[in-house]
Parts: C-alpha cells; sequence; structure tokens
C-alpha cells in the first residue's frame, strides 16, 4: 500500500467511528467547515460579530432617540402654533 492509501483508509475509518457514533454526513460537512477557524481567524471573526452587535445597539439607540426628538418638537410646534 501507498502512504496515500493508507491515509484514504485511515480517514474512511475515523469516519465509520464517527458514524457508528451517530455522526450523519451533514453534521460531519459542518464540522469540515469550521475546523479551518481557529486560533486568530476564529479570534478575528468573534471580536467582528460583538463589533456588529455594538453597532447594531448603538443605531437601535439612535434611531429611538431620534424618534423621541421628532415627537418632542411636534408637540412643541403643536403648543407654539
Amino acid at each position: 500500500m501507498t502512504g496515500r492509501t493508507e491515509e484514504l483508509d485511515s480517514f474512511k475509518a475515523e469516519i465509520s467511528e464517527l458514524q457508528a457514533k451517530g455522526f450523519t454526513s451533514e453534521i460531519l460537512r459542518k464540522i469540515k467547515k469550521i475546523e479551518g477557524r481557529f486560533g486568530p481567524a476564529l479570534l478575528s471573526q468573534v471580536e467582528t460579530v460583538e463589533k456588529c452587535q455594538e453597532i447594531e445597539k448603538k443605531v437601535s439607540s439612535l434611531e429611538k432617540e431620534k424618534t423621541d426628538l421628532k415627537n418632542k418638537i411636534q408637540i412643541l410646534e403643536m403648543k407654539k402654533g
């Protein structure tokens, strides 16, 4: 057997073991997709998500403030008028 054949057989055996434990092909594909995301790259993605969520909260807060100010302006204009 060549090194590649042995490696392929090893992978097949690992896959069979995981499937025996209940891992479906779909789960294995998902694991493979996220497998490469680790260390600094994963940390960077997490930080980006956290920053995005923080910005979304600020935008939401600003939109509420804007609405409140518009309502106050309308009330003042009605009182003035």
